[in-house]
């Protein structure tokens, strides 16, 4: 259950970064690039930084790391297609 609420939260950091950007073209590829940013960043980088994975109970460290790993996948990508279209 708790991965359900990583992945709302991924979500929740996809739409704004979507909103953000204007570019409500990539709505759904930012959806998957954030899920697997939080998936990514909970499974493989929380214990390497001797957090919980995401896994573990939900608390407000794997929920900032998972956060954190969507945040990191999806942003730079909008700002380099949001580049490429103001070209």
């Amino acid at each position: 259950m708790n991965l359900v609420y990583y992945f709302v939260c991924a979500g929740v950091v996809a739409w704004l970064i979507t909103d953000f950007v204007h570019n409500r073209a990539n709505l759904y590829f930012n959806l998957l690039l954030a899920f697997v940013g939080a998936y990514l960043a909970g499974f493989f980088a929380a214990p390497y930084l001797g957090l919980p994975n995401i896994f573990a109970a939900f608390n407000i460290k794997t929920l900032s790391i998972a956060l954190l790993g969507a945040f990191i996948l999806v942003l730079p990508f909008n700002i380099s297609s949001s580049n490429r279209n103001d070209n």
